[in-house]
């Protein structure tokens, strides 16, 4: 039906706000209705801060091999726009459910078609562990009717209470027909190999971290991005929800390696993102919009969570084998690479980044380090198969008050340079000549 110009137009899914006035006979439908008004306006708010965690809900195993995990208290929106509100630490034991479903309640009505777990299939041992709103009725009141004299006719529920449920989604690798076959083979290999060799598994969760942040199909955009944007399905759900099919009602938060033998790692940054709205544009989501700086976040926090974890897997006679080349396929444009574990165990950048074609140490000041990082968000992630030179940066300020961990940042190459042409600040012992 074609409108005019200040002519309402008032569709079938608008908010109706019940029109409260004095004399009115109000029902439980009534108020029903109003609950209903006041939750579609909250999603909205939701929806317009964007799907992702907001706070907490940080995931970990209870224990090595065990199939049980912590989940701590915290807050997430979904692409509902509904707030999914954790307030207590829990454990969650990663086994499938025998028990019958609770009879819930129409609080999350969008969120009753939430998918059966993968763990009922058992074809794959990669998951994305989600949070998704729940519900259920919580104790009784009285029913009274207006000719019933004070005698009860009946009890009805007295509270919906909002809750939480956790879904394993599975990621099928061998049907992810858009990764180049150079990963699929890799993948492949690694998950079949089921090795405990730490590079192995440093491998894979790395391949699967970079099938979430959704690496290989960003570059896809810039070689061919028209191409690319006529396919609004892959712009749209390009990363962790292509790769795991999730619904609008989960929200993930942590890739699970999981095997017969129990838990072989847990990765929250490779799914988990800040909220972030939809994009203004549907045709250009990579281009616009702030999802692909909150990606570029989780792959900063991702990389360095991967290297503490294979930190702590290395003994101090075994770190010089903590070479990248074995451990990563991908690594973020920039971050930072610590160069102690513990008191007196040192490593070296130069150990790490061994193979890799890099510049000499250059000096910045410590006010520029956070611009580096930032900087880099909006750059590809490197593909170490592909040759790509470093440059190494150490901070000034960091080597004259001997920092208790030392590092240096690594930084792209297609980064442009942040050094000066001469020496820094006139500090002759830290500067970088011409």
């Amino acid at each position: 039906m074609t409108s005019e110009l200040l002519f309402p137009i008032i569709q079938q899914d608008n908010v109706r706000n019940v029109h409260f006035f004095n004399g009115r006979l109000l029902t439980g439908e009534d108020l029903r209705d109003e609950q209903i008004a006041q939750r579609k306006m909250r999603q909205q708010l939701g929806r317009a801060i964007g799907s992702g965690v907001v706070s907490g809900l940080r995931v970990e195993p209870i224990k090595s091999n065990g199939r049980i995990i912590k989940v701590t208290s915290g807050l997430a929106i979904n692409l509902w726009g509904q707030g999914i509100h954790l307030p207590e630490n829990v454990e969650v034991e990663l086994v499938a459910s025998a028990l019958p479903g609770s009879e819930g309640t129409a609080v999350f009505d969008r969120c009753d078609d939430a998918p059966v777990s993968s763990l009922h299939h058992g074809t794959t041992s990669v998951y994305i562990l989600t949070i998704a709103p729940a519900s259920e009725f919580e104790g009784s009141v009285p029913i009274h009717q207006l000719s019933d004299n004070g005698k009860a006719a009946g009890c009805g529920r007295r509270y919906a209470v909002e809750g939480v449920k956790f879904n394993l989604a599975g990621v099928y690798t061998n049907q992810l027909q858009y990764l180049s076959s150079k990963t699929r083979a890799n993948l492949s290999e690694l998950l079949i190999k089921e090795s405990d060799q730490t590079a192995d598994l440093s491998q894979l969760r790395n391949y699967l971290a970079h099938i979430c942040l959704g690496t290989e199909e960003v570059a896809a955009f810039s070689r061919d991005p028209y191409e690319f944007a006529r396919k609004e399905s892959s712009n749209q759900e390009y990363g962790t929800r292509r790769a795991a099919q999730l619904t609008r009602c989960e929200v993930p938060l942590a890739l699970i390696h999981l095997t017969s033998r129990g838990i072989r790692f847990v990765d929250m940054w490779a799914v988990r993102r800040r909220p972030a709205p939809p994009p203004l544009s549907q045709e250009w989501p990579l281009l616009v919009g702030s999802r692909r700086k909150a990606e570029s976040e989780a792959a900063y926090l991702q990389f360095q969570d991967h290297l503490d974890w294979l930190m702590d897997r290395y003994s101090s006679e075994a770190l010089n084998k903590l070479v990248a080349k074995t451990h990563f396929r991908f690594l973020p444009p920039a971050a930072l690479i610590p160069e102690k574990k513990g008191e007196n165990i040192s490593i070296s950048w130069k150990d790490f980044l061994s193979g890799i074609d890099c510049s000499e140490e250059h000096y910045i000041g410590s006010a520029r380090l956070t611009d580096l990082i930032n900087r880099s968000y909006t750059y590809a992630a490197i593909d170490l198969d592909e040759g790509e030179g470093l440059k190494i940066y150490r901070v000034r300020e960091a080597e004259i008050e001997k920092a208790v961990i030392p590092f240096v940042a690594y930084v792209s190459l297609h980064i442009p340079a942040l050094e000066y042409a001469k020496y820094d600040e006139g500090r002759w012992n830290f500067g970088n000549y011409g």
